[in-house]
């Protein structure tokens, strides 16, 4: 199963079962990276994900940040995928 979210910077979705904290995120450089707060069953990790690049979570699959949109500096939107 995939299943894809955007989401605040602030805000904590929930995609699949696997709740995460949007920390921050920007585009510098044409790079777009997300801090995150991931929240599995077996408690908090901080990760920094860059755009395209997959992440294992143990239990829940890949999760892969797809893009960071800057409608304003305050409140970047931020989209993730979880395959697993």
């Amino acid at each position: 199963m995939t299943e894809t979210v955007s989401a605040q910077q602030g805000s904590q979705p929930t995609v699949g079962r696997l709740r995460i904290g949007i920390v921050a995120a920007a585009t510098i450089d044409g790079v777009s990276k997300a801090k995150l707060l991931l929240r599995p069953d077996s408690g908090d990790t901080t990760v920094v994900l860059t755009k395209g690049e997959p992440l294992d979570v143990p239990g829940y699959g890949s999760l892969t940040l797809d893009g960071v949109q800057e409608p304003d500096a305050v409140h970047p939107i931020v989209t993730l995928t979880l395959a697993g």
